[in-house]
């Protein structure tokens, strides 16, 4: 009742169900918060520790426009560039929410900056970029999102023998391999920009707005 009313918070509210387990003789201490000291919980709060400070940094932000200055291929580079960073972005920040968060206030600028009409066919091709990058890739990597950090806890001890962080990557490239890059070459071919006579303007204009955008997120640090 109290989670679903919303009257204290999530955090206030489970702290007073573990202690009515202990005070009211239903479960030991030790039962009820071994699982705070496990390895596994000690894990999850340094990843998300450095996540937040990667975050506030605005590190991954900078990347993304890094990548999308650097590799000139048009639009397909913009899409490959902007999936590809919030992939690789999926191990040093383990939740999803939390990346798109960050890129896309910054998405609507950055469309105008290559050029492209708000709303238009490639300013949606690389928000679905962005989103299929940043959002959607949630099991890539152990700690690309709390999802597979949970699931890793759940496994039992024998299915965790052996399965390490490199291991998971290895064993999830596959289906990264099939899905992620199914999307991104989905995205190109569905969202290209239908006009290519602008493609100089639109260079142009790109390398001034973005050299001035990263000149800002630097003087953010």
């Amino acid at each position: 009742m109290l989670f679903r009313s919303n009257a204290l918070p999530e955090a206030v509210v489970s702290v007073l169900i573990v202690a009515a387990w202990v005070l009211g003789g239903g479960v030991p201490a030790r039962t009820a918060l071994i699982g705070f000291a496990s390895p596994t919980w000690l894990m999850l709060v340094l990843i998300f520790a450095i996540g937040s400070v990667i975050a506030a940094t605005g590190v991954i932000y900078r990347l993304a426009l890094w990548a999308a200055v650097k590799l000139r291929a048009g639009f397909i580079g913009q899409v490959l560039s902007l999936g590809t960073v919030g992939l690789l972005s999926g191990p040093a920040l383990p939740s999803p929410p939390g990346r798109l968060h960050i890129v896309a206030p910054a998405l609507e600028e950055l469309s105008a900056a290559f050029g492209y009409a708000p709303h238009s066919r490639a300013a949606i091709g690389l928000a679905m970029a962005t989103l299929t990058g940043f959002g959607l890739m949630v099991w890539p990597f152990m700690t690309s999102s709390s999802t597979a950090l949970l699931l890793y806890t759940t496994l039992p001890a024998a299915s965790r023998e052996g399965l390490s962080w490199s291991t998971w990557a290895l064993r999830a490239a596959p289906l990264t391999l099939v899905l992620f890059g199914g999307l991104l070459l989905l995205i190109c071919f569905a969202y290209r920009p239908g006009r290519q006579g602008d493609a100089g303007d639109a260079k142009r204009r790109s390398d001034s707005v973005l050299a001035l955008q990263r000149e800002i997120g630097r003087a953010h640090v």
